[in-house]
C-alpha cells in the first residue's frame, strides 16, 4: 500500500485497512493513545510508541503487534494524500449529484427499498454499505473491472465465477453455506435489490428482520475482505460466532421492548454453529 505524505490525513480516523478505519479495527490500542490527531507522516517519522501510554493491556499489545505488521507493508510517498470515494470518478472528482440523491432517499418513506436501507436499526456505516450493495456499487471485482482497476473479475474466494455483489453475498459457495446454516432460503436468482422482499423463516422474528438481514450481509462482506486483505479464510463456524457477537451488540440498538428479538438472533447463530 502506498500512502501520501499525510499532511492532512489523521492516522487513526482517516486511514483504512480493509473495510474499517484503524480506529475501529484497533479500539483497545486507540484507548491507550495520548494523541489521536497524528498524521500518517508523523507516525512514520516517530513511530507509535511516543503516542501511546507507558503500559498497554494485553489486548492492546496484541493489536499493536498486528498494526506494526500491517504498517510494515506500507510505503510513504512524497506526494499529497489521495482520497477515494464511491461518489468520485477515476480522476478523484466528486460527483455531488449522487450524494444528493442518497441524502434525498433517506427522506423517501414511500420507497420500500429506501425504507429497508435507511429505516432499520443497523449502524449508519452498515446502512451506507447496504445502499452501495443494492446498487451493485460495493468494491467487488466486477465493479473494479468496470472502472478499469483490475482486468480479471473472477472471485478470489471460490475462483469459479465473476465476483459481483450478488455473488459475494448470496451465490459464492461460502455465502450459500452461511445462509443454509441459518435456514434462510434464498431464491435461485437472488440479487441485493430483492433483499426487502425476503420473508423471515419461522425461527427468526419478523420484527426488525431487515436489520437481521443486513447483519448477515455485513458479516459476509467482512469475511470476504478478510480473505482478500488479510489472507484469513474463516470457516462458517467462525463467521457465525462473529455474527452472534455482533447480534448481541446490535440488540442494544433495538427499542427496550424488542430486546428479545436480539436474543433470538443470537440463538439462531448459536444453533447453526
Amino acid at each position: 500500500m502506498q500512502l501520501g505524505d499525510g499532511r492532512t490525513t489523521s492516522f487513526w480516523f482517516d486511514v483504512w485497512h480493509g473495510e474499517d478505519p484503524l480506529a475501529d479495527r484497533f479500539p483497545a490500542l486507540l484507548s491507550h493513545c495520548k494523541k489521536d490527531d497524528q498524521t500518517v507522516a508523523e507516525i512514520f517519522r516517530s513511530g507509535l510508541h511516543h503516542v501511546l501510554t507507558a503500559r498497554l493491556s494485553d489486548v492492546a499489545l496484541g493489536e499493536l503487534e498486528q498494526l506494526t505488521s500491517i504498517m510494515a507493508a506500507w510505503e510513504l510517498a512524497d506526494t499529497p494524500d489521495q482520497r477515494s470515494s464511491p461518489f468520485a470518478d477515476s480522476s478523484g472528482k466528486l460527483h455531488t449529484s449522487a450524494l444528493y440523491k442518497m441524502m434525498r432517499s433517506t427522506q423517501n418513506t414511500k420507497s420500500p427499498l429506501a425504507t429497508f436501507i435507511w429505516r432499520n436499526r443497523a449502524p449508519p456505516r452498515v446502512q451506507f454499505f447496504s445502499w452501495l450493495l443494492v446498487q451493485e456499487r460495493i468494491q467487488s471485482r466486477e465493479h473494479l473491472k468496470r472502472k478499469h482497476v483490475v482486468t480479471d473479475a473472477v472471485c478470489e474466494v471460490c475462483n469459479h465465477a465473476e465476483e459481483t455483489a450478488a455473488h459475494i453475498i448470496f451465490h459464492c459457495a461460502f455465502a450459500a453455506s452461511f445462509w443454509e446454516a441459518i435456514y434462510v432460503e434464498l431464491p435461485t436468482n437472488m440479487t441485493p435489490m430483492k433483499l426487502p422482499q425476503l420473508q423471515p423463516p419461522a425461527h427468526v422474528p419478523g420484527k426488525h428482520f431487515d436489520t437481521f438481514l443486513l447483519l448477515c450481509c455485513w458479516q459476509l462482506w467482512k469475511r470476504r475482505n478478510n480473505v482478500i486483505f488479510r489472507q484469513q479464510s474463516d470457516p462458517v463456524g467462525a463467521v457465525l460466532r462473529a455474527a452472534k457477537e455482533e447480534a448481541r451488540t446490535w440488540s442494544f440498538r433495538l427499542p427496550q421492548r424488542d430486546l428479545a428479538v436480539g436474543v433470538s438472533w443470537c440463538a439462531t447463530f448459536e444453533s447453526a454453529m
